[in-house]
C-alpha cells in the first residue's frame, strides 16, 4: 500500500509551496523598489546640490566681475598736475584747494546719480561735479567730470592715468 501524505497549504504542480515562492518574489520586488527609490532620491539631491553650487558661482562671479571704480589711480595732466584717487575714498586733488582756509579735499564719493563729491576734514574744501556724457561737454563746463579708460577730464583739464 501507498502512504498518502497530506500537505496543508497551496501547492503547485510540482508539489512545492506557491506561498513561499510568492513571498520570495514580493521581497525581491520590494528590494528593487527600495533601490529604485534610493537612486531617484540620490538623483534629486544631486540635482539640488548642483543647482545650489551653480547659483552660488553665478552670484560670486557676478559680484566679482562688477564694475570697479574707474577713478582709482594716479592721474597726470600735461601741465604736471597730479590727482590721486584711492580705493578707500581718500584723495589728493589740488584743484579743490581753498586758499582762504588753506585746505584741499581729502575724501571723495560718487553718488547714485554719478555725481563726484569732494569733501575735506575741516569742511571748507567741498566741491561736487556732475558726470558728463561726452568729453566735449566736460571740456565746456567746469562743474562736470568725464572718465573713460585712461582719460579723466575735470575742471576743463585733461588727465591721463599713469
Amino acid at each position: 500500500m501507498h502512504k498518502i501524505v497530506v500537505k496543508k497549504g497551496r501547492f503547485d504542480r510540482n508539489g512545492s509551496r506557491k506561498v513561499k515562492r510568492n513571498l520570495q518574489n514580493n521581497k525581491r520586488e520590494r528590494k528593487e523598489r527600495i533601490i529604485q527609490m534610493r537612486e531617484l532620491w540620490t538623483k534629486k539631491i544631486n540635482f539640488k546640490i548642483g543647482l545650489f553650487i551653480l547659483a552660488f558661482l553665478c552670484v560670486f562671479f557676478l559680484t566679482a566681475c562688477g564694475e570697479s571704480n574707474p577713478l582709482v589711480g594716479t592721474w597726470l595732466s600735461d601741465s604736471g598736475d597730479m590727482v590721486v584717487f584711492e580705493e578707500d575714498g581718500t584723495c589728493s586733488a589740488p584743484f579743490t584747494y581753498n586758499a582762504s582756509w588753506i585746505e584741499s579735499a581729502d575724501h571723495y564719493t560718487i553718488t547714485e546719480e554719478e555725481t563726484l563729491v569732494f569733501s575735506s576734514e575741516g569742511g571748507h574744501a567741498n566741491h561736487s561735479y556732475d558726470k558728463a556724457d561726452s568729453e566735449e561737454y566736460a571740456l565746456e563746463k567746469s562743474n562736470t567730470y568725464y572718465v573713460s579708460g585712461n582719460k579723466l577730464i575735470i575742471e576743463r583739464k585733461t588727465y591721463t592715468k599713469s
